[in-house]
């Protein structure tokens, strides 16, 4: 008889925890420009993916909820801002959210393998192509080209290993260590480094907008990224198998019908204007 009490209570509690939406990992930045980005829209019917606010991450809050909802799930999803990347898969390990809803780098998982799961590939390996951004007064950044880097400095977070890597690759004059996001084009902006990476922009001049600071790219020089991105996922949330299923199913839908690669080329991601750039 107890036996099957705890049986019942346990088949209750899942499906308490089935009902309840999912709660999402995703940076307080990300957050407040996607919802300037999504505006009135029903985010699971977007289809056009540019437009104020638009990059890679913040198409990726949408696109998490729209393979979701293509998976099967049904009980929508919450937010819990978390302001770092390593934080973000510290709540994972400990089962505190069930999923980022932005990628992270699959190499990133490997030490987590126990406790954290990666959704299939949204980014496969060769795809990730960023920029070289600095601020438009810095002449020297914008006159240099690839033989010129061994010159300037860079500014990444450390715990960014494939942003990190890539700069490394390139021999710059210093390599300098920040702690966030904010902290990088901070020190950008006041030129105390040279130039950070990120994604191409769909702007006009493939102009980054962070906050009231403004960054563009080196002409010509475009920097691959090693590896691929997925959503990361907690195993041991309640709702870590069925949110599993789902994102399993989902992803693989919006990739078959196009919407991937549809949602990276209209935010600027996938930009055809660099196209013919250098690739360092």
């Amino acid at each position: 008889m107890l036996t099957r009490l705890l049986f019942c209570w346990g088949l209750a509690l899942g499906a308490l925890a089935a009902a309840e939406p999912a709660l999402l990992l995703v940076p307080p930045d990300v957050l407040a420009d996607y919802r300037r980005w999504l505006h009135d829209r029903d985010v699971l019917t977007v289809d056009a993916w540019g437009g104020d606010g638009a990059r890679r991450d913040v198409v990726e809050v949408a696109l998490a909820q729209q393979a979701l909802a293509r998976g099967g799930w049904s009980a929508g999803v919450a937010f819990q801002q978390v302001d770092s990347y390593p934080r973000q898969l510290a709540f994972l390990d400990q089962g505190r959210a069930v999923m980022t809803a932005t990628t992270v780098w699959r190499d990133d998982l490997a030490e987590l393998a126990a406790t954290v799961a990666g959704s299939p590939t949204t980014i496969p390996p060769g795809a990730f192509v960023a920029g070289l951004y600095t601020t438009p007064g810095n002449d020297r950044a914008l006159r240099a080209g690839a033989d010129d880097l061994g010159r300037l400095t860079a500014v990444c977070h450390p715990a960014w290993l494939p942003d990190w890597r890539a700069l490394e690759r390139l021999h710059m004059a210093a390599l300098l260590p920040a702690t966030s996001w904010e902290a990088m084009v901070e020190v950008v902006s006041s030129q105390r480094a040279d130039v950070l990476l990120a994604p191409f922009q769909g702007t006009p001049g493939l102009a980054l907008r962070a906050g009231e600071r403004v960054l563009v790219p080196i002409p010509g020089l475009a920097v691959e990224l090693r590896g691929e991105r997925c959503f990361a996922l907690a195993r041991s949330h309640p709702q870590g198998a069925a949110i599993a299923a789902a994102i399993e199913r989902g992803v693989r839908a919006l990739e078959a019908a196009g919407t991937l690669r549809a949602a990276y080329t209209g935010c600027g991601f996938i930009n055809p204007a660099v196209a013919d750039w250098k690739r360092l």
